[in-house]
């Protein structure tokens, strides 16, 4: 087994074995011929990415985003310290496992959340009071949150009107608009017409001749999921 694995091909190997061995005994041996040994030979890969949480778990509950200490992250695990907890909490789920320590967990999530229900971040580079990281720490929060079976202390329903207040929304990157109908499909909650509607126009004023959003071919369909 090679000892330099990358974070993201050990998840997605995980999520291909929570699917069932079969689809994963497939996948393995899918563009292999029979003197090609499959990649999957002699590796566990529930076992060895449940040992690799277990690595990345910190004494106050929360997750690092790898075992080596003096990684500090790239893209969102970087960005707030509700990120990787989020991932952990989301992989248990997927793969039918419990976290170690879960009530740490589910407590250390509960701390970042503040009076009005919104959730900062303790670390990482967003800065807590922005609206970007207010979006995204209390929107992974709550996807956590339902992973790990538990709500919020203070009900956060109506934490994120305030981006459709003054259309505020409207200032944030484009991949931020899947995040809204995620919140409240992680609280079983409707998706109020109004966003539904100020979202929809604001993806249609600002589309391209070819259907794309002004050229962000990527981020179209990011939006279009929302």
């Amino acid at each position: 087994m090679r000892s330099n694995l990358s974070r993201r091909e050990l998840l997605s190997w995980t999520l291909a074995a929570a699917a069932g061995n079969r689809f994963v005994t497939t996948w393995a041996r899918a563009g292999t011929d029979t003197s090609s040994p499959s990649k999957f030979d002699g590796f566990n890969v529930k076992d060895a990415t449940f040992k690799f949480l277990q690595k990345c778990a910190r004494d106050d509950g929360g997750y690092s985003p790898s075992p080596a200490p003096q990684y500090r992250g790239n893209s969102d695990t970087k960005a707030s310290d509700l990120a990787a907890i989020t991932y952990a909490a989301t992989l248990v789920k997927t793969a039918g496992w419990e976290l170690p320590h879960r009530e740490k967990s589910v407590e250390f999530i509960q701390r970042h959340q503040q009076p009005a229900g919104v959730l900062i971040n303790f670390q990482g580079d967003l800065n807590p009071k922005g609206d970007l990281a207010i979006l995204y720490n209390t929107t992974q929060r709550c996807v956590a949150l339902r992973a790990l079976g538990e709500k919020a202390k203070v009900d956060p329903t109506h934490a994120l009107d305030r981006f459709f207040a003054k259309d505020t929304f409207k200032k944030l990157p484009w991949y931020t608009l899947r995040f809204y109908p995620l919140f409240y499909a992680v609280l079983g909650r409707p998706f109020p017409q109004e966003y539904r509607v100020a979202i929809a126009q604001r993806i249609a004023q600002n589309q391209a001749a070819d259907g794309y959003l002004s050229g962000k071919r990527a981020m179209s369909f990011l939006a279009i999921r929302a």
